[in-house]
């Protein structure tokens, strides 16, 4: 019982590898009532009496040494499989640990890349953008040139022959087709940047 009590308080992890101090003495007290005893002074009923306690004490020490090493190994079989459980948690705990780093660490990629991605298409889509601006200014000034040549050709038909008045007068109405031409191709273009756009969006809204 003491040796039981005593791996009890101790440190679960250690697994008890000699016998304990109790075990020890109940076999130093065994060894000592095994001895043959000296018989000369005693007559002998008195020596067969002593004779019966002492093999009533070496059984009664001897299922005690019995059940002293039995809870003894139980208790190092019981400190051997919590100590495997402990290190196999502990294990576990580190396996937990490192996937939960390596999950986060993706995610973490996942939503860099998905954000570098959607300022890459809007950076696109304002350089579109201002190019179309720029071509429709372009556009513009031709327009406003071809509309003062033509207020300067008016200008001079009370001056000029009618014949140079309307070969001037069809240069101007074709460049003013040739205007009209390129305004309409760049509002198709302006058309199809703004599909693009909704089509990136709606992608956008899809991935997300």
């Amino acid at each position: 019982d003491l040796e039981h009590d005593h791996s009890k308080h101790t440190n679960l992890s250690t697994i008890p590898s000699s016998p304990s101090r109790r075990v020890q003495e109940l076999r130093e007290r065994r060894k000592r009532l095994s001895e043959p005893p000296d018989y000369s002074n005693r007559a002998g009923s008195s020596g067969s009496i002593t004779s019966s306690a002492r093999l009533q004490s070496l059984a009664e020490y001897d299922t005690a040494l019995a059940e002293s090493e039995t809870k003894r190994q139980r208790q190092a079989e019981e400190n051997r499989l919590n100590t495997l459980k402990n290190d196999e948690n502990d294990l576990m705990e580190k396996r937990r640990e490192k996937f939960k780093t390596m999950f986060d660490n993706e995610n973490q990629k996942y939503d860099k890349s998905k954000q570098e991605k959607v300022e890459s298409r809007q950076e696109k889509a304002k350089s579109r953008q201002e190019e179309v601006e720029s071509r429709q200014e372009k556009v513009k000034s031709r327009q406003e040139e071809v509309e003062s040549r033509q207020e300067k050709v008016k200008s001079r038909q009370d001056v000029e022959p009618r014949q140079e008045v309307e070969s001037r007068q069809e240069k101007g109405d074709s460049k003013q087709e040739e205007v009209e031409s390129r305004q309409e191709e760049v509002e198709s273009r302006q058309e199809k940047v703004k599909s693009r756009q909704e089509v990136e969006s709606r992608q956008e809204e899809i991935e997300s």
